[in-house]
């Protein structure tokens, strides 16, 4: 598994409805005199997506949330590094490791959506994994319509064509 993006994507459904949703929204925030924020929803929306790749039949099962408590967690952490996407048997990560001395919480174990290969990490930020086969000729905007249509599924229940525009937000 390797890190493939890191994007931001705001997206906006194509139709009528969506520019009227958002038409009143504008005419709304100018009778009023202040700005409105309207969470993401099935007509438009902004978020930020962080893709895997991976080979084909390795998808993801389960993910778990660790907690590690302590300096000493900051410590190894600023001395080893962290390799993300890195996979081996859970014995030879170095994450576990660097960390195995540090006391640690299992906080989660959570099933990965079988369906659409994403985990929802807030109101706006996914993380998604992809074969490598399904997306090595798309575009970046092709690939984040393809989520934006997912996420949007998934959590509204709405099925739609999809406006994107991305904007990078690597750090490096």
């Amino acid at each position: 598994m390797k890190q493939l993006d890191d994007f931001t994507v705001d997206y906006m459904a194509i139709g009528e409805d969506s520019q009227r949703f958002l038409d009143l929204i504008k005419q709304f925030e100018t009778e009023v005199g202040k700005a409105v924020q309207i969470s993401n929803n099935p007509y438009f929306g902004r978020l930020h997506v962080n893709v895997y790749v991976l080979e084909k039949d390795e998808y993801p099962t389960l993910i778990a949330w660790l907690v590690f408590h302590g300096e000493e967690a900051f410590d190894r952490l600023l001395e080893n590094g962290a390799s993300f996407g890195e996979t081996k048997p859970l014995k030879e990560l170095e994450l576990v490791e660097s960390f195995k001395n540090v006391k640690t919480s299992l906080l989660s174990l959570d099933e990965v959506d079988d369906e659409t290969k994403m985990i929802i990490i807030g109101p706006d930020s996914v993380t998604c994994f992809v074969e490598f086969d399904r997306v090595k000729s798309m575009t970046r905007d092709q690939l984040a319509k393809l989520i934006v249509a997912n996420y949007v599924k998934k959590v509204f229940g709405v099925e739609n064509e999809y406006m994107v525009r991305t904007d990078d937000i690597s750090l490096f």
